[in-house]
């Protein structure tokens, strides 16, 4: 008599790895400078990012259909004077 195994393939939620993905992009690709000249520390940076990723996840500019970088250029480019103003603020405390 032979038993059967039963494998179970875990279940691996991608949501947070592509949150830290889009947040890598933010800060290393597409914010670096911006970020560089801003008085924030590497770890309240990543925050920032990590806070921006979790609003491109929410909203409309998270297209399938499209290349991701695509997508984040497009949000970058619609929200950049609220980001521009979040760092001058954080500059202000």
């Amino acid at each position: 008599m032979t038993t059967k195994v039963e494998t179970k393939i875990p279940i691996y939620n991608t949501i947070p790895v592509q949150i830290s993905y889009v947040a890598f992009i933010f800060g290393h690709d597409l914010l670096h400078r911006l970020l560089d000249n801003s008085e924030m520390a590497c770890d309240e940076a990543y925050d920032y990012c990590h806070k921006l990723s979790e609003e491109f996840y929410g909203s409309k500019y998270d297209d399938p259909c499209k290349p991701i970088y695509e997508c984040i250029e497009e949000f970058l480019e619609d929200n950049m004077w609220k980001i521009k103003n979040d760092i001058l603020n954080f500059m202000r405390l």
